[in-house]
C-alpha cells in the first residue's frame, strides 16, 4: 500500500501531534508524527518527527530522521524545505559538526530566499505556515554564533517575522556585536511578549552608557540554567570556582532592576559580583560610583568586593551615596540581641549625659561602643539614633534605624523612631506609613504621651500638606493653560515650562542646569534633539509611559487631554516643584522630560487642553516603538 492511501488518517495523526506539542508532550507527539511519516511520507510529517527527537535532545536521531530528504531535495512531497535544513543545522551543531551545520544553514537560506520569490509570483504573500521557517533558520544562525548573520536575516526577513523570538534574537546579536542601542530598541518592542524584555532594554543601555560592564550573552539558556541549579543544590555559600555565564548575569541583573531595594536584588547583586569573577568586581565597582542604584544595591555589591577578597575589612572604598561621593568601608559587628548589663550601663550612662544636656559627650560614648568595639547593641543604637536626630545628623540616624528595622521590624519603639524622623525629614507619607505599622498595645505605657504628640503633629503636617497640594495644583493649572498648537515644536514647548521644570529636565538627563533660564531650554533642546539620548530616555520610562505615548502618536500626534486621563491617570496630585519631586503620573513624568507637552489649542472655535508630542519627534519615536 502506498502512503496515498491513507491521506485522511495521515493528516488526523499529523494535526494529533501538532496538539501534542502546543501542549508539550512531546513522547506523544513524536507517536504521532511517527505513524503519519509512515502513512504519507511527506516532508512536513519527517520534519517534526526530527524536531521531537530534537527537543528530546537525541540530535543524532534527528539528523537521521531528515537524512533521507536532505539527499533529495528536488522531490517536491518529500525533499528537504527550509525548516529541514534549518533544523538539522542545528541537530549538527550540538553533535560538533560545525562545517556541516554551516552548510546546511546556507542551503536554508537559499531555499527560504526562493521561497519567498515563488511565492511572490504565485500568490503576493507568504502564508504564515512558511513565515516560521525565518525563526528556525535564525535559531540556526544563533547556534553557530553568527551574530552578524542573526542580524542580517533579522533586517532580511522583517516582512515574514511572527514570533516576538526573532527580535529577542537579534537583540542578542546586536548585543554582542556591542551595538546596544539596537539591542534596546529591539527588546523594548517586545514589551508584553517577554517577562524581562523592559529590564533588558534598560540593562543594554547601561551597558551603553558603562554603567554595567559589557558581557557576551548566549542565546541559549542552557548554562545558566545548570549554574543555577547547582546554587540551589549547594547549602553552603556558592564556591568561588563557579562562575556565572552571560545568560545567568542577564538574568540576576533583571532581578535587580525589578526588585530594586529588596532582599531579592541584595541576593542577585551579592551573587553576580562572587561568581562573575573579574567582571563582577568592575561591576562591583561601576555599581558603587553610580547615582542610580540604592544603598541597599551598593552594600550588597560592597560585601560581594569582600567575598571575593578584593576589599579588605576596614578598607575604604569610593561610593555616591544619596547623590554625594563618599568614602565606605567595610566592618564586620558582633549582634547581641539578648540584654547585656555591662551594655546597659554604658546605655544609662549615655542617657545620664543626654538629659545633663552633654548630647556630644552621649554620642561619643555610644560612638565608640558601636563602632570601635564593633558591637551593635539595638537598644544603643536605638538612643545614638535618637542623638543622631536631636544634632540633625539625619543620614546617620537613618543608617541605623535602617539596620535596626532589619533586625526587629515590628518593635513599635524602632517604627515610632522611623516615623518621627521621616516627620523631621518632611517625608509625611512615608512617616505615616511607619506610624500605622506601630502596635499601640506593645507600645510602652510611660511613652504614650510620644506617641500622641506625634499623631498630633502628623495630622497637622497632613493639614499642612493639602493646603501645600492645592496651591501646587493651582500653580501646575496655569502651566496647563498656557497657549499650545497641535503640532508644537519643543522649543515652544520648553518656553512653556516653568523655570524651575527645565532644571529638574537637565538634572534627569545628567547635565549641569545652566543659570539663564534660555540657556537650560538650549540644553534640554540640544540632548533630546540627539536620537541616541531620546532612545536613552525613552528606555528609562515605565511600561505605561510608552503606551501613552504608543497612544497619543496614533492619535495623530496629539490628543485630547480627556481621553488620556481617563485611560492612564490625569496628573491630580503631581504637585509643581518638579526639580525636587518626580511627578507620579505617566501623563507629567513624559511631560517633565519633554517627550509630551501640555497646554491649550483652540479646536472648533474653545480653547482646549490637549497632549501633544512635539513633531520633531514623531517620527523618531513611531520608528522607536516600533508603531
Amino acid at each position: 500500500m502506498s502512503p496515498a492511501d491513507h491521506p485522511n488518517e495521515a493528516e488526523g495523526l499529523f494535526w494529533e501531534g501538532h496538539r501534542w506539542l502546543r501542549e508539550g508532550k512531546i513522547e506523544k507527539a513524536r507517536q504521532a508524527f511517527r505513524r503519519s511519516l509512515a502513512l504519507s511520507g511527506t516532508i512536513a510529517a519527517r520534519n517534526n518527527l526530527a524536531l521531537c527527537y530534537f527537543l528530546q535532545h537525541d540530535f543524532r536521531r534527528a539528523l537521521d530522521i531528515l537524512s533521507p530528504s536532505l539527499s533529495s531535495e528536488d522531490n517536491p512531497f518529500s525533499g528537504a524545505n527550509p525548516f529541514t535544513y534549518a533544523l538539522a543545522a542545528q541537530a549538527a551543531v550540538e553533535l560538533g559538526r560545525a562545517d556541516q551545520a554551516k552548510q546546511w544553514l546556507t542551503q536554508a537560506i537559499a531555499a527560504f530566499d526562493a521561497l519567498i520569490a515563488l511565492e511572490k509570483r504565485s500568490l503576493g504573500r507568504m502564508p504564515d505556515a512558511y513565515r516560521e521557517y525565518a525563526l528556525s533558520i535564525m535559531r540556526a544562525a544563533a547556534r553557530l554564533d553568527d551574530h552578524r548573520l542573526v542580524l542580517e536575516l533579522y533586517r532580511r526577513w522583517r516582512a515574514y517575522h511572527l514570533s516576538w523570538e526573532n527580535a529577542y534574537l537579534a537583540g542578542i546579536a546586536a548585543f554582542n556585536l556591542k551595538k546596544y542601542g539596537q539591542a534596546a530598541k529591539l527588546w523594548m518592542s517586545l514589551a508584553g511578549d517577554h517577562p524581562s524584555a523592559r529590564e533588558m532594554q534598560q540593562i543594554a543601555l547601561m551597558v551603553d552608557r558603562n554603567i554595567i560592564p559589557p558581557f557576551p550573552l548566549p542565546y541559549s539558556d542552557k548554562a545558566a540554567l545548570s549554574t543555577i541549579k547547582l546554587l540551589e543544590e549547594t547549602d553552603a555559600e556558592a564556591p568561588l570556582s563557579v562562575e556565572l555565564d552571560g545568560f545567568a548575569r542577564m538574568m540576576l541583573l533583571t532581578v535587580v532592576l525589578k526588585e530594586k531595594e529588596t532582599k531579592a536584588a541584595e541576593d542577585a547583586v551579592r551573587t553576580l559580583v562572587v561568581l562573575g569573577g573579574e567582571w563582577g568586581e568592575e561591576l562591583a565597582r561601576r555599581l558603587l560610583k553610580s547615582p542610580s542604584f540604592s544603598r541597599e544595591v551598593k552594600t550588597a555589591a560592597l560585601f560581594g568586593l569582600l567575598k571575593r577578597g578584593a576589599v579588605q575589612e576596614g578598607e575604604p572604598v569610593q561610593a555616591v551615596i544619596d547623590g554625594r561621593e563618599q568614602t565606605i568601608e567595610v566592618r564586620s559587628q558582633k549582634v547581641i540581641m539578648e540584654s547585656d548589663a555591662a551594655l546597659d550601663r554604658i546605655v544609662d550612662e549615655a542617657r545620664a549625659l543626654k538629659e545633663a544636656g552633654n548630647i556630644d559627650e552621649a554620642i561619643e560614648r555610644l560612638h565608640r561602643l558601636v563602632h570601635d568595639k564593633n558591637i551593635f547593641y539595638p537598644p544603643a543604637a536605638l538612643v545614638l539614633a535618637n542623638l543622631y536626630r536631636q544634632k540633625q545628623l539625619f543620614q546617620e540616624a537613618m543608617s541605623l534605624l535602617a539596620v535596626l528595622e532589619k533586625l526587629l521590624p515590628d518593635n513599635p519603639v524602632v517604627l515610632f523612631n522611623l516615623a518621627a524622623l521621616m516627620w523631621e525629614l518632611g517625608e509625611i507619607r512615608e512617616a505615616r506609613r511607619y506610624f500605622e505599622r506601630i502596635d499601640r498595645a506593645s507600645f510602652p505605657q510611660d511613652q504614650k504621651d510620644k506617641l500622641f504628640f506625634l499623631e498630633s503633629r502628623l495630622g497637622l503636617a497632613v493639614f499642612s500638606e493639602h493646603l501645600k497640594t492645592m496651591y501646587e495644583q493651582r500653580m501646575r493649572q496655569s502651566v496647563e493653560d498656557k497657549p499650545l498648537p497641535i503640532a508644537p515644536r519643543l522649543s515652544q514647548g520648553l518656553k512653556n515650562m516653568p523655570a524651575e521644570w527645565l532644571e529638574g529636565a537637565c538634572r534627569r538627563f545628567g547635565l549641569d542646569p545652566a543659570r539663564r533660564r534660555r540657556d537650560r531650554e538650549k540644553q534640554v533642546l540640544d540632548f533630546l534633539m540627539q536620537k541616541d539620548n531620546l532612545l536613552n530616555v525613552l528606555g528609562e520610562l515605565e511600561e505605561e509611559g510608552r503606551s501613552l505615548l504608543s497612544y497619543v502618536l496614533q492619535k495623530g500626534g496629539w490628543s485630547r487631554i480627556a481621553p488620556i486621563t481617563r485611560r492612564f491617570g490625569s496628573m491630580e496630585g503631581d504637585g509643581y516643584f518638579w526639580e525636587h519631586e518626580e511627578p507620579e503620573s505617566p501623563l507629567g513624568r513624559l511631560w517633565i522630560r519633554g517627550l509630551i507637552l501640555v497646554g491649550r489649542a483652540d479646536i472648533d472655535g474653545r480653547r482646549t487642553k490637549i497632549a501633544a508630542i512635539p513633531v520633531e519627534f514623531r517620527e523618531t519615536l513611531a520608528e522607536l516603538l516600533s508603531l
